[in-house]
């Protein structure tokens, strides 16, 4: 791509690392395109780039290299079996107001008309590491009921990056998710170790928590 909504600087790089399902293999299968002739590179995501594939290959390596931040690119995943079928894991997963009965740091949230689809948004106000501050969502990918992903902008802390992926198994519907953050270099990324450390106990309690909230769920919608 060389220009999206999420990302910040234009140029020829890849798509936010969340849409891929391997980072890595994503920039060596770039490699595919250096030897192509051709004076413009015309992406999916963009404008046209003025150049040779070799060029942009070139351009896109180089943006990999340095994260957005300037520091360092963290993933953790987590994952649970929801007792529901995916249509309903999916629908009591993804709305936002279904957030604070598993996890336990959210007091209120909200999502506008739009929130189910691209650049839908909600709003979230959370108890975390001792203060209570709003963080909005913004999704990004919407492909019910298997899959979605969105970016969580919170104030004074890293943007996080959110893919979740639902598949049927026995008995319900098994979530796996993986959240990146781009700690920041100096003394402002011992702050957000600090946070991502928080971030990973808080998914783990609300992973455990949540198999019982959508099926409490299920049980009142019947009633």
């Amino acid at each position: 791509m060389t220009e999206h909504a999420l990302v910040r600087t234009p140029g020829p790089q890849l798509l936010p690392s969340f849409f891929n399902y391997d980072t890595d293999q994503a920039l060596a299968s770039l490699q595919v395109l250096t030897d192509l002739d051709a004076d413009v590179v015309v992406p999916g995501h963009g404008p046209a780039f003025a150049g040779s594939p070799a060029d942009a290959v070139a351009a896109a390596v180089a943006a990999a290299a340095i994260s957005p931040a300037g520091g360092q690119l963290v993933r953790f995943t987590y994952g649970a079996v929801i007792p529901l079928p995916p249509e309903q894991a999916f629908a009591f997963l993804t709305d936002p107001l279904n957030w604070p009965s598993f996890f336990s740091s959210v007091r209120a949230a909200s999502k506008d008309a739009g929130w189910e689809g691209i650049g839908g948004r909600a709003h979230l106000t959370t108890a975390f590491l001792g203060r209570t501050f709003t963080s909005e969502m913004v999704m990004a990918l919407w492909e019910p009921p298997r899959e979605l992903g969105y970016v969580s902008r919170q104030p004074g802390a890293p943007t996080l990056n959110n893919h979740r992926v639902l598949e049927p198994v026995p008995g319900g519907t098994r979530l796996q998710g993986t959240t990146e953050m781009t700690l920041r270099p100096g003394l402002p990324g011992v702050l957000d170790r600090i946070h991502e450390r928080a971030l990973r106990r808080m998914y783990t309690a609300a992973m455990a928590r949540l198999p019982e909230a959508a099926q409490a769920s299920r049980a009142s919608t019947s009633d």
